[in-house]
């Protein structure tokens, strides 16, 4: 009887000390699922003189609804060879529905520091309790070099903390004469992302 209720003792031991532990880098690879929390455009402008004035916060809803129709769960495992991908944009369009559209515009590109990810995810507000979070965090989207620079940003959920972090400027190829060029660059920017990420983790 005392051996049987050891036992027991130390396997709940066991699931309290697993349940809700920190993730590292290498769960990043070896994380059988993965929770995608969207578009971030709290720190994000438009480098583009001809758009200054315009209404650029709708534009990112543009962007998303437009990317939402390409990235889904599907798509995502195969990319991050998850086993299970679940969506939730919520935290990031709630912060984004904030943003001022004068705030927005630039004449040229900005700078986001590294340093200031972290408090970007501090921001959002999770109903999930744990696991690994994915989020892009936008800098700017530059009409001179064409290019869309942005942070492709691992997390543990339940502490928030950043555990991998990837700087990645990318182009592709289009007009970038139309609103929606921009959304067809974000798609793009994110498989060139992948493409990227599969040779980190090959």
């Amino acid at each position: 009887m005392k051996k049987s209720v050891l036992v027991s003792l130390v396997s709940l031991f066991s699931v309290i000390s697993t349940h809700g532990q920190k993730l590292t880098e290498k769960d990043v690879n070896s994380s059988k699922e993965l929770t995608f929390y969207g578009y971030d455009y709290t720190h994000f402008t438009l480098a583009d003189p001809k758009r200054m004035g315009q209404n650029i916060k709708n534009f990112i809803f543009i962007w998303n609804e437009y990317c939402n129709k390409s990235i889904n769960e599907k798509n995502l495992k195969k990319c991050f060879n998850k086993e299970k991908v679940t969506i939730n944009q919520e935290p990031t369009i709630k912060l984004n529905k904030r943003l001022n559209s004068d705030d927005l515009g630039s004449m040229k590109k900005n700078i986001l520091s590294k340093d200031s990810i972290q408090n970007c995810i501090n921001n959002y507000s999770i109903s999930e309790k744990e696991g690994l979070g994915f989020v892009i965090i936008y800098e700017c989207y530059d009409n001179d070099s064409k290019t869309i620079s942005a942070y492709y940003s691992f997390f543990d959920i339940g502490s928030k903390q950043i555990i991998r972090c990837d700087y990645f400027t990318s182009k592709y190829q289009t007009s970038y004469n139309r609103v929606n060029d921009w959304a067809i660059a974000t798609i793009g920017a994110l498989n060139n992302y992948i493409k990227f990420f599969k040779k980190v983790y090959k």
